[in-house]
Formats: C-alpha cells, sequence, structure tokens
C-alpha cells in the first residue's frame, strides 16, 4: 500500500509544488532537526506520514480495503528573516500550506479514494522551525495480493 500511494503523493509535489526542496517519509525528522541528528534536508519538505496501524476489510479475492486511511502531511521550514525587515514572521509558509491543500484535496489516484483535508495544526515547539501539521482521510483499495476469481490456478499435472 505505501510504496504505490507515497509515490503517487510526491509526484503529485514535485508536479504542482516546485518549491517544496524535499519530500519523504515522516521518521520524526523534526525532532531530529532540533537535535542535530540525522540528516540535513532543503527546506521548505514536505514529509508523509503513513498510519502505524490501519484497520482494512476483506472483500473478496484477498482484496483489501483501507478505510478510512488517515495521512498526516508535515510541512517543515525555517525562514526567519522575511527580507522586509521583520524576524521570525514567515508568512510564506502559510501561502504554502494553502497550496498543499489546494493540490491535495480532492487528490485521487489509482487505488485511492479522494483526499479529503480533516486538520490542520501547528505544532510551535520547535526553535527556528516551522512545523505544520494537515490531516487527509482517503480511502485504498490494495488489490497486490489478489487471487484470481474462483480460487488459486491450478497449474496443471506435472
Amino acid at each position: 500500500m505505501e510504496k504505490a500511494l507515497y509515490t503517487a503523493i510526491k509526484n503529485q509535489v514535485i508536479a504542482e509544488i516546485p518549491e517544496i526542496q524535499f519530500i519523504a517519509m515522516w521518521n520524526n525528522q523534526v525532532e531530529d532537526m532540533q537535535e542535530g541528528n540525522g540528516y540535513s534536508t532543503g527546506l521548505p519538505a514536505l514529509f508523509i506520514e503513513f498510519p502505524a496501524t490501519a484497520q482494512c476489510d476483506v472483500v473478496g479475492n484477498n482484496v483489501r480495503v483501507f478505510d478510512p486511511l488517515p495521512l498526516v502531511f508535515h510541512l517543515v521550514d525555517n525562514r526567519l528573516d522575511n527580507m522586509d525587515g521583520t524576524m521570525e514572521e514567515n508568512f510564506e509558509v502559510f501561502t504554502l500550506k494553502q497550496k498543499v491543500k489546494a493540490k491535495f484535496q480532492l487528490f485521487k489516484t489509482n487505488g485511492s479514494g479522494v483526499f479529503n483535508c480533516t486538520s490542520e495544526s501547528a505544532d510551535n515547539d520547535h526553535n527556528n522551525i516551522y512545523h505544520f501539521l494537515q490531516e487527509f482521510t482517503t480511502t485504498w483499495t490494495d488489490c497486490h495480493d489478489n487471487l484470481p476469481v474462483g480460487g488459486t490456478e491450478d497449474e496443471g499435472p506435472h
């Protein structure tokens, strides 16, 4: 599930939001940045968080449906100077978070339902870093391990 959906999201960001310098799966990178651990990324960055546990139903022939499937987009930036004499007033990040929401609200890819932004929040607990979270809810139909109609195919006599 994650690879195909993640790839579709990443391709949408690359095509529609060129301001994003770095895209990756979420792995608590903001904490690592604060602690000076991990690796350096271009900013602004967008990290995609998949749920640690996702409930699914098997609808037949081993096709699984995740409904709902929540995803969290972590938008991270560190612009401190707006080049207009103000410090620590990054209004560009608000424009960027609106653009992310606009490009993913009602987004749909193969296997997914439409994306719906269900919440936004700011994580204000980090020095010199803007961290916005946008939660989208969608559905995902996983046909990767589906079985042929009528069961497993018989290879015939050996």
